[in-house]
């Protein structure tokens, strides 16, 4: 059994799928198989994928139709043998020790997870100062809640999939998997959110070990409009439910859902007349599972910031309460004249509230 298995989906990359592999099979510790999955490419890639497999045998290659890159890490995992997992995009690379710098420290914490910092290729020559020492954290019934909070409120360190290497054993008892309905926007935050629900121990290191591209012009995040996004975390939201329930709280669970949703929502609240907010909600509508985006947005309002707001005592908590209600009040309902009434208010009251804390 190699110490780790590296999956790289591979869509039409063949620009740069020879730094990438390169980045791998030149790597300080060698005790490792490399997973490339052709996702049903149309250029050379296929080919190349199979001329590396030819030259040396830590490679596995996997061609398939085109499915998508959750689908395609997927199928990666199937085949999977490594104690510890890694993921790499194709148009990405990695340092030339991070394959041994994260195992050691996995081997040496006990961690079910390593997570490290991810380097723009345009910033690769800039000089990498890591001097402060490991952070250790271990999660527990009391606090899990509290970290799957911070990841989607973006308080941590982050939750793409390719900053950590993962221990295969719990991807594989809980069968824990990329969602395959979500597209290829924040797929790999469902991964990680799940992973999370079962893991004991993280490590973060203060390296950059993983290098990334720049989103691409051509590339489907780039083409994705707004209503695409807010689709795909809904989708996101609805496949993680039943997952996450079983584990957190309706609550905790309307909470999660609302932060997924709230990054691809919180434009709407810069409108600044009725006919573009109309214009939003119109985009909304047409989100698949409409219902269930309704449902949560409305379980949300009035199962925690209701009850945060009768709650709160000090002014400035009040204030920051509202701000957040206005975010979700009629979100379910699609009013956009209440909502535009709110906005309005909203911008009074940020107003007000500068000049008394000046």
């Amino acid at each position: 059994m190699p110490a780790v298995s590296v999956i790289v989906p591979i869509y039409n990359g063949e620009k740069y799928i020879h730094r990438c592999v390169d980045s791998v099979l030149s790597q300080t510790f060698d005790d490792f198989e490399l997973i490339l999955v052709d996702d049903g490419s149309t250029d050379s890639c296929g080919r190349i994928c199979d001329e590396y497999a030819k030259k040396d045998s830590r490679v596995v290659v996997l061609h398939s139709v085109n499915q998508g890159v959750s689908l395609a890490r997927n199928l990666g995992l199937s085949v999977a043998r490594g104690e510890y997992v890694a993921f790499c995009d194709g148009d990405d690379f990695y340092k030339e020790c991070m394959i041994e710098h994260t195992y050691r420290t996995a081997v040496d914490t006990g961690a079910e997870v390593v997570s490290y910092k991810l380097q723009r290729i345009s910033d690769y020559n800039i000089s990498d100062n890591h001097n402060d020492p490991i952070e250790i954290i271990d999660l527990d019934g009391d606090n899990r809640f509290d970290f799957l909070y911070k990841v989607v409120t973006w308080q941590t360190k982050g939750w793409q999939a390719c900053r950590s290497i993962f221990k295969r054993k719990y991807i594989e008892d809980k069968r824990i998997l990329f969602c395959g309905t979500c597209g290829n926007f924040a797929e790999d935050l469902g991964f990680t959110l799940e992973y999370l629900l079962y893991t004991n121990r993280i490590v973060f290191l203060d390296e950059y070990l993983y290098c990334y591209y720049d989103v691409r012009q051509d590339s489907m995040m780039n083409k994705s409009k707004r209503v695409y996004k807010i689709n795909e975390v809904n989708e996101l939201s609805y496949y993680l439910k039943p997952i996450m329930k079983e584990v957190l709280t309706e609550d905790q669970f309307s909470q999660i859902h609302y932060h997924i949703i709230n990054n691809q929502v919180a434009d709407m609240f810069s409108s600044t007349t009725i006919s573009e907010l109309s214009d939003w909600c119109n985009r909304l509508k047409t989100v698949n599972k409409i219902r269930y985006f309704k449902e949560h947005n409305a379980m949300y309002y009035d199962g925690i910031i209701k009850t945060q707001l009768k709650k709160a005592r000090h002014s400035t908590m009040r204030y920051y309460l509202s701000k957040r209600m206005i975010i979700t009040r009629y979100l379910g309902t699609f009013n956009k004249f209440k909502l535009y009434s709110d906005i309005m208010i909203n911008r009074l009251l940020s107003i007000v509230y500068r000049k008394n804390n000046k």
